[in-house]
């Protein structure tokens, strides 16, 4: 069956891997060694797993700008494109993945879980004070306790907004992120540009992104790792009083949990 355009998504999350290809890229691609890293992993590892080591090694995109792409390729793609569709090919034919679950892996993140997980424990913390007091505490344990637990989200921390601080997270060394509460990191998250200016002017970074705060408020910002990632749980919208939990998690979304926006406000009369 003929595969459709590569998501952006996993364009990006496969970087990594894509970059121990040899550049130029081989035209004859049934005849292209597989990359060092999978021919090194191939037996000790399942399908499965080598799936999602491809989408989860993602690199920074300063490194695509620092590429040669004087050569030609033979299809229409961008050479990022190119370069994901021949790994992806080779990984297919060597029988190390199947691309139906590159698909389903990649639809999990963005559509299954995506910022859906966060929003629900933001929204119980908000109608639970014990919860809220538990999440403050051991916001592993409190995720987990929601069915929310796994890679990319094995140590969580959650920081709450208040009226005299508000709370940003980055990578300054990469793109470490709660993949099992907030889904696939988005692209700016990865890039160079926000993982310098978050830690130096972290206000103009959140001005050019439509957040205004006061003057007065304390911005505080929170470098995420491979030891540790963190959840921002925003401040509830005023008028909410009413609403479900399940309302609640509606006006949440995934930049408000990153520090990069507000929760939305309630539109109820």
């Amino acid at each position: 069956m003929a595969r459709g355009p590569i998501p952006d998504t996993l364009r990006q999350s496969v970087q990594h891997v894509v970059l121990l290809y040899d550049d130029p890229l081989v035209a004859d691609r049934d005849k292209a060694p597989l990359p060092e890293f999978v021919e090194r992993h191939r037996h000790p590892l399942s399908r499965h797993t080598i799936a999602l080591l491809a989408l989860s090694f993602s690199d920074s995109t300063h490194i695509l700008s620092s590429m040669s792409h004087a050569h030609d390729h033979d299809n229409d793609l961008d050479p990022m494109a190119a370069r994901v569709r021949a790994l992806e090919t080779i990984l297919t034919q060597k029988g190390l993945v199947e691309p139906a679950a590159i698909d389903a892996i990649v639809d999990t993140y963005e559509t299954k879980v995506g910022p859906r997980n966060g929003a629900k424990v933001v929204a119980r913390a908000w109608c639970d004070p014990e919860y809220s007091d538990w999440l403050k505490q051991d916001a592993t344990a409190a995720i987990a306790s929601l069915g929310f637990a796994g890679r990319q989200g094995e140590h969580m921390q959650a920081v709450f907004n208040t009226p005299d601080t508000h709370n940003l997270v980055v990578c300054t060394l990469c793109s470490c992120y709660p993949w099992s509460v907030l889904g696939l990191p988005p692209v700016w998250y990865k890039a160079p540009a926000y993982r310098s200016r978050a830690v130096m002017d972290p206000r103009g970074v959140l001005e050019e992104l439509g957040v205004h705060l006061p003057a007065e408020t304390n911005i505080r910002v929170w470098d995420s790792t491979a030891e540790l990632r963190y959840l921002v749980v925003p401040l509830r919208p005023k008028g909410t009083e009413g609403l479900s939990e399940e309302e609640l998690a509606a006006l949440v979304t995934r930049d408000s949990m990153i520090g990069t926006g507000l929760a939305l406000e309630s539109h109820q009369p």
